[in-house]
């Protein structure tokens, strides 16, 4: 407004390395008005409406419960109460939740020395006297033949790029570290220079990705470097799968030097986003999967042999795990030893708990959040005394606080307050914006 011969320009970059920032620097471009008005609307929305609420709540019931500090506010926020709402719902379930007994077959056979567990095909019954009666009907005539044997090649298949989401459910439910530490983690591993920018929806790397140069990085690393230079060398390097996700601001998360001296967490996280970037540069794993299907009687009973060919990008990947199963050599038609046939009960089991993994799931799904934020609004809801963690799984219960929180609202006529669905339809105006 005063000088009408400036020009700004914005430099992009996704990596804080030589390769990226002189090229950002040569290829500036103009700010985009509309990303801008986006983020306005969404401040001012979530301004307005969290100062509302809060003092509200804060001034009505702050003094009816027993908080740690009395001057702590009672917050709202558009999407801290949606996610509080499903740690709240998942713990209705999980407490209101009756349990049913029901009834099942077993049937172990052998062949060649070798013994096989096969699972009903029915699964369960939930009446105890039907259940009954087929067993004893089955127990007059234990002639037991192999009615299928489906032999088939299979593969499991390695991951899509990394993005935010993925980062924070897969640290929280493989490494136990918080979505709220691995953004702060992450961030830092950034700063340094060690990995991309790490908040990103995109899940595909562009055309002209040199993926040879940063797999070239890793291979001095004592854990994985052998592996890294198979790729390069073995002629085993695949281009990663690209997913369906780009939001055109910044590529997935990789590692974009190597760092041998980092410690705890952060050497877990960055050793994390490594193995990911290799795996996503590897061959799916492949195997050959037996399905064989055994009658007797009238019923059937099912199992399953897997023999892996190659492990491939597992070579690299812990956080998942395929293993061989073995059962006997079947052949179509033959008839086999049943060695035992049970009748065994069970009872059904409560739905558990959310864990925090479970949660960013939800979220993304609902469109409550972005992959920047998702972290903070757990831990917020953590930090104000709403929801705690408990057991080895970290699991989600609300406090007696949270609780009342959403079932107060449920109550007056106000669910909506505590549900998705009024911040999810906010989000695609955003985009349109």
């Amino acid at each position: 407004a005063a000088n009408r011969y400036l020009q700004v320009k914005r430099a992009r970059f996704s990596a804080l390395i030589a390769r990226d920032l002189p090229h950002s620097l040569r290829t500036l471009v103009a700010p985009n008005q509309a990303d801008s008005d986006a983020v306005d609307v969404r401040m001012e929305i979530d301004k307005r409406i969290g100062f509302a609420f809060t003092r509200f709540q804060t001034t009505r019931w702050r003094y009816k419960f027993d908080l740690k500090d009395d001057k702590s506010p009672i917050s709202y926020g558009p999407c801290q109460f949606p996610t509080l709402g499903f740690v709240v719902d998942q713990y209705w379930k999980h407490k209101h939740f009756t349990p049913e007994p029901f009834w099942f077959l077993n049937l172990s056979v052998t062949k060649d020395g070798i013994k096989a567990s096969l699972k009903w095909e029915r699964v369960r019954l939930y009446d105890k006297l039907v259940c009954l009666i087929i067993y004893q009907n089955l127990l007059t005539d234990t002639r037991t033949r192999v009615v299928k044997v489906n032999k088939r090649p299979t593969r499991k298949y390695r991951p899509f790029p990394l993005t935010t989401v993925e980062l924070q459910k897969e640290m929280s439910r493989k490494l136990r570290i918080s979505a709220h530490q691995t953004m702060e983690i992450a961030e830092r591993l950034y700063q340094a220079g060690y990995i991309s920018y790490p908040r990103t929806e995109t899940n595909r790397f562009p055309a002209n990705f040199d993926f040879h140069t940063l797999i070239q990085q890793q291979t001095q690393s004592p854990a994985w470097g052998a592996y890294a230079d198979s790729l390069l060398n073995q002629g085993k390097f695949v281009t990663p799968k690209a997913g369906n996700e780009d939001d055109a601001s910044h590529p997935p998360i990789h590692p974009t030097k190597f760092a041998g001296e980092l410690q705890g967490a952060q050497a877990q996280i960055y050793e994390f986003v490594v193995r990911h970037y290799l795996a996503c540069c590897s061959d799916d794993a492949l195997g050959n999967e037996t399905l064989v299907d055994v009658a007797m009687g009238p019923e059937l009973f099912k199992t399953r042999g897997l023999a892996i060919v190659a492990l491939n990008f597992l070579e690299v990947y812990p956080y998942q795990k395929w293993t061989n199963e073995n059962i006997p050599n079947f052949e179509l038609e033959e008839y086999v030893t049943p060695t035992s046939l049970t009748m065994d009960e069970g009872t059904t089991t409560a739905p558990p708990l959310l864990t925090e993994a479970d949660l960013i799931q939800l979220m993304n799904q609902n469109g409550i959040g972005t992959d920047a934020t998702i972290a903070e609004h757990i831990a917020t809801i953590v930090e104000r005394g709403y929801v705690v963690k408990k057991g080895a799984r970290m699991e989600l219960e609300p406090t007696k606080l949270g609780e009342a929180l959403v079932a107060g609202y449920n109550f007056i006529g106000y669910r909506r307050l505590n549900q998705p669905q009024l911040r999810a339809a906010l989000e695609p105006d955003l985009k349109r914006i």
